[in-house]
């Protein structure tokens, strides 16, 4: 019986087009041991991208409610691992927020990677390890943590002061986002009240002022995905 996994990997985009809402990169990468503890062989999707090359989708984080574009091409014969264009559907809220996810980590220094979902068709007879077949179902653009930090498109990140939140939040603000999402930025900038020493400031319902006993610290992960 055939397995059906979620791999990924962490990769930088090979080429990031802003203008189109265009991305290259690997999907997976031959001849080195993944999160699973598979090493997938060169020609392990060469059959089904023969086959399913007009019906592989593109999502976010691994939902097949969220179709964020489809792949301009997938080249199964490159010698470094399935590489992949990814067109990127920027008339929907979507796919324009998806792309621009991606585009303002990776501007900002944050490692990228992608996730395969694919059944396991074929292993080596002699290694288990070594996958011979895929059958591909889908490739995925990731923006929040995977059970494994592996699984990350971008490396997770803490903002280690107020400050630094608010810079990559100014940041994010100012890119073409949706109106709802830009919304969401606004409401979190305006929600970043803070004292000069980082203590969130808290206002309870009798009007005065509490602090909490620690810095205020949010994960960059919970910040970039918003949902």
């Amino acid at each position: 019986m055939s397995e059906f996994l979620q791999k990924s990997i962490s990769t930088n985009l090979s080429e990031l087009d802003d203008v189109k809402g265009y991305v290259e990169g690997y999907a997976n990468t031959y001849n080195l041991k993944d999160s699973h503890g598979d090493i997938s062989s060169p020609d392990s999707f060469l059959k089904t991208v023969n086959e399913r090359a007009k019906i592989i989708k593109v999502y976010l984080n691994h939902d097949d409610n969220q179709l964020i574009g489809v792949p301009a091409f997938i080249d199964a014969k490159d010698p470094i691992g399935l590489k992949t264009g990814t067109q990127f559907n920027m008339k929907t809220n979507l796919g324009r927020d998806a792309f621009y996810d991606v585009k303002f980590l990776v501007d900002n220094g944050f490692e990228a990677g992608m996730s395969i979902g694919a059944w396991i068709m074929k292993r080596n007879g002699k290694n288990k390890s070594i996958v011979e077949e895929y059958r591909l179902k889908e490739y995925s653009f990731l923006t929040k943590e995977q059970s494994n930090r592996t699984s990350l498109v971008t490396a997770l990140k803490s903002a280690d002061s107020p400050s630094e939140l608010m810079g990559l939040l100014t940041k994010m603000f100012n890119l073409p986002y949706s109106d709802e999402r830009l919304k969401q930025i606004e409401s979190i900038l305006k929600s970043l009240e803070t004292k000069p020493n980082g203590e969130e400031v808290i206002n309870p319902t009798d009007g005065t002022t509490l602090l909490n006993d620690e810095p205020t610290r949010k994960t960059f992960f919970q910040i970039a995905t918003l949902k």
